[in-house]
């Protein structure tokens, strides 16, 4: 074999693996929009709406799918977490919306399930139409999960934007969604739970910052994660315990 064919089999190796490399990455991104079609549909037949004091709790309603994208309706407002620092009232539907599901969830299970990736980034609020809307549960939808390790979620996300972004005292936002979502669900606080739920969670959180290959940057979020473990453990815990035994009476 001469030395130009040599470069041309190369050339046609290579070229062939690109177009497998892309095909696989286009199989695999039709894969995760079928697999959030059906998780987006499952959760909109379990939680459709429920209208509380004038306000309706809902999931976004898919419309349509193919092989490109999913098709959803628009939800109505802005997101929860555009909304924090000049209504720190909006919180405390987010949590009687976290509430209501994990109470569906205990009637059509028989225990609560995983509602995905509940923050604040994934939450809107409309108070013209008095809704708030749910768009995105992710693949971790429908597994068993802990009410303590949902909760934990949630006011990790706004912790970490009160004190990292908006710049604003977090305690009126974290006292107002546990005050929304105990006056909807009267189960007391497992305090070995709240404590384990918080280490599996942040011990997550510190193995996602080593994947930055940047030094510098892995140290900072290494000191961000650790702030926020220090007070999730202390101070919301606190108000976390203190809400929930005050609503179980």
């Amino acid at each position: 074999m001469n030395i130009y064919s040599m470069k041309r089999t190369s050339s046609n190796n290579a070229e062939i693996c690109i177009y497998r490399y892309f095909v696989d990455k286009l199989n695999r991104k039709k894969e995760m929009n079928a697999l959030e079609y059906d998780i987006l549909k499952s959760l909109y037949s379990m939680f459709p709406e429920k209208v509380i004091n004038g306000w309706k709790y809902r999931s976004v309603k898919p419309i349509s799918f193919n092989n490109e994208k999913v098709v959803m309706e628009k939800a109505p407002g802005a997101l929860l977490s555009n909304l924090i620092k000049r209504n720190t009232e909006s919180v405390r539907h987010a949590g009687i919306w976290l509430a209501v599901f994990h109470n569906n969830s205990e009637h059509a299970y028989g225990h609560i399930i995983c509602v995905g990736e509940f923050t604040t980034r994934h939450l809107f609020m409309c108070s013209q139409t008095k809704t708030i809307t749910y768009i995105d549960p992710g693949i971790g939808f429908g597994s068993e999960q802990s009410q303590e390790e949902s909760i934990i979620i949630f006011l990790h996300s706004v912790l970490s934007l009160c004190i990292f972004k908006i710049f604003s005292n977090p305690k009126r936002s974290i006292c107002s969604f546990v005050q929304g979502y105990f006056t909807f669900r009267k189960n007391i606080i497992k305090r070995d739970e709240y404590y384990y739920s918080l280490k599996k969670f942040y011990k997550g959180q510190i193995n996602s910052n080593f994947i930055s290959k940047n030094c510098i940057m892995r140290i900072l979020r290494l000191c961000k994660t650790f702030i926020l473990y220090t007070l999730m453990r202390i101070l919301v815990a606190r108000v976390v315990f203190k809400a929930a035994m005050t609503h179980k009476k």
